[in-house]
C-alpha cells in the first residue's frame, strides 16, 4: 500500500496516519483486496457497474 495514499486518505477523513493504516489494512482483508491499489481499482469497478 502506498504510504501517501494512507497518508492522504487520513488528512481527509481527520484521523492519524495509523488509523488511515489500520482501517485500510482491515477493509482490504475483508474485502480480498491485497493492496490499496486493488481495493481503489474494485470499488471503481463495483461503482461503474452499478
Amino acid at each position: 500500500m502506498r504510504t501517501e495514499s494512507v497518508i492522504e486518505a487520513g488528512r481527509m477523513l481527520g484521523i492519524s496516519e495509523a488509523t488511515a493504516r489500520t482501517h485500510t489494512q482491515r477493509i482490504c482483508a475483508k474485502t480480498g483486496a491485497e493492496k490499496f491499489a486493488g481495493l481503489i481499482a474494485k470499488v471503481y469497478r463495483e461503482s461503474a457497474a452499478a
